[in-house]
């Protein structure tokens, strides 16, 4: 699938990937950290089956251009904003994971014309205090390089029992994939920039049909974060008009974990809107 590339109205150049043109509803998706589209190599070509997709990479990104702005989830939800106006998408359908997840929250939360229905997967408002001492591992694997930091993360993002599994190794060559578009001090520099984020304010103020779909294997965004942090049931307090659902024996990394199961819970929620 193709990279192109969009000028928002801020100037900058964004790249996208887009699939399953002959679908006549859209989705947009938006990657987690240190990935940008290729987070979603394995459930673009599951979820383009049923809908129209976007993939677009945030700022620095790809090969979308840095801008001027500060860095942040605030940023990247106006520039998530800029990519569906820009390309008149609204309102629009957006699944974020993790930290995209924040991103689609926010936006979500301050911008209610663009979305129609929001996917969360694997995602939190806040991190608890267990989180950092994640984050620190990171950062000593990333010193060593992104061999290093892939075998952390890795180990971190999958379930037990993917390692298991036939085919594991493939799915694991595709995660190494979505990562070697970054440095390690890339990976690192955003985040710094959520590590102490908290979007609950955000969160509550969102008021389209939200799916929260979370793993029970999940320690880098737990289900049910400690008293510190805000997880996916979290959440689900937080959004009204929101579902929770649980995937079993999956990590975090959902998207390229369990791509088919994956792909079906967003479809289904999208195209069966009561």
């Amino acid at each position: 699938m193709p990279v192109t590339h969009a000028k928002l109205s801020s100037g900058i150049s964004t790249s996208y990937r887009e699939a399953g043109s002959g679908n006549p509803v859209s989705v947009l998706q938006i990657h987690g950290l240190g990935t940008g589209h290729n987070n979603f190599d394995l459930l673009t070509p599951q979820l383009s089956k049923r809908l129209h997709t976007y993939d677009i990479d945030l700022p620095g990104y790809g090969e979308s251009e840095c801008g001027p702005g500060e860095r942040g989830i605030t940023y990247f939800a106006d520039s998530v904003a800029q990519f569906i106006e820009t390309l008149e998408l609204p309102p629009v359908h957006v699944h974020g994971t993790s930290m995209g997840g924040c991103v689609a929250m926010v936006l979500a939360g301050r911008r209610p014309e663009l979305i129609d229905r929001l996917v969360i997967t694997c995602s939190f408002a806040k991190f608890d205090r267990a989180s950092h001492v994640i984050f620190k591992t990171w950062r000593m694997a990333a010193a060593a390089g992104v061999e290093a930091l892939a075998l952390v993360t890795s180990h971190q993002g999958f379930s037990r029992g993917f390692w298991d599994r036939p085919g594991s190794e493939n799915t694991m060559d595709a995660f190494v994939y979505a990562l070697q578009g970054m440095t390690p001090m890339e990976f690192l520099r955003d985040l710094t920039l959520i590590e102490n984020v908290d979007i609950s304010a955000d969160a509550s103020s969102i008021r389209a049909p939200t799916l929260l779909l979370g793993t029970d294997e999940d320690i880098m965004t737990p289900v049910q974060s400690s008293s510190s942090g805000l997880g996916m049931t979290d959440l689900h307090k937080l959004i009204p008009n929101s579902k929770l659902e649980i995937l079993e024996n999956c990590g975090h990394f959902i998207s390229i974990e369990r791509p088919e199961e994956t792909a079906r819970a967003i479809a289904d929620f999208l195209l069966n809107a009561e």
